[in-house]
Parts: C-alpha cells; structure tokens; sequence
C-alpha cells in the first residue's frame, strides 16, 4: 500500500440527525496540539470557511502545560468570486477541502438554468489545504 493511499473522501454535507450531533469532522495532532473542523463548510458574507460544530474545534496548542486555544476558524474567498464546496480529502497528516470556483458576482440560486450550465463548462477548483507539519 502507498502511503498516499491512506485518504477519506466524503461530500461536505451536515448531518441533521440528534441535532446535528453526527456531522463528521477532521482531527489533525500531534503531541503540541490538535486542528479540528467540520467537513460541512459555512459562508460568512463572500467567504467560506469549514465549520465548527464544538467548542474544543479549531486551533488548541500547549503552552507550559495548559491547553490554549489559538484560532476558531480560518475564513477564505476570492473577491467576486463564489465558491461551491465540492469534497473533502483527509489524510492521517492532512485535511483538503476542494471547492468549485464559480466566476460570477451571483449566487449560484440566483441564475438561470442558461447561465448556470454555461458556468459549469467554465469550471475551475480551489484546494485548500491544512496540516501539521513538523
């Protein structure tokens, strides 16, 4: 087996079941912290960004012994651009969300059936990536 062979992909889509209480979501660690995130993502205004669905998501190191978290989440976008998320790739050392970039101001719930099949032969993909490295 290729050590590149060791991956997960799954659609990014919640979970409704008990609350959503059964979203799936990524654990990078090693022995100085954890990064957490859901595999749904979220948008904020133009940006999107992998959800937290717990308190303990995010960015937690050690410093001297006790847990600090560092950052909540980590927003991205591109300026007039719209971004469809499309998959999530984990590895045991990475996590990669794939998204479709749409180059239109719209929303994509906004187009017509025209525009919306003549963006689709237009695609391109954002990765965006995140790991620990040491």
């Amino acid at each position: 087996m290729k050590i590149d062979d060791l991956r997960w992909e799954y659609q990014p889509i919640e979970n409704p079941d008990w609350d959503y209480a059964r979203n799936l979501f990524t654990v990078l660690k090693r022995p100085q912290g954890t990064w957490s995130q859901s595999i749904f993502s979220v948008r904020h205004k133009d940006l999107i960004a992998p959800n937290r669905d717990y308190r303990f998501q995010g960015l937690c190191i050690f410093v001297n012994k006790e847990y600090w978290k560092f950052l909540d989440a980590i927003f991205f976008g591109i300026k007039g651009i719209y971004l469809e998320p499309k998959k999530v790739i984990i590895f045991p050392w990475k996590s990669t969300y794939q998204s479709l970039i749409e180059q239109t101001t719209q929303r994509k719930a906004e187009l017509d059936e025209q525009t919306k099949e003549s963006i689709k032969q237009k695609l391109a993909e954002l990765q965006t990536k995140f790991g620990i490295e040491d």
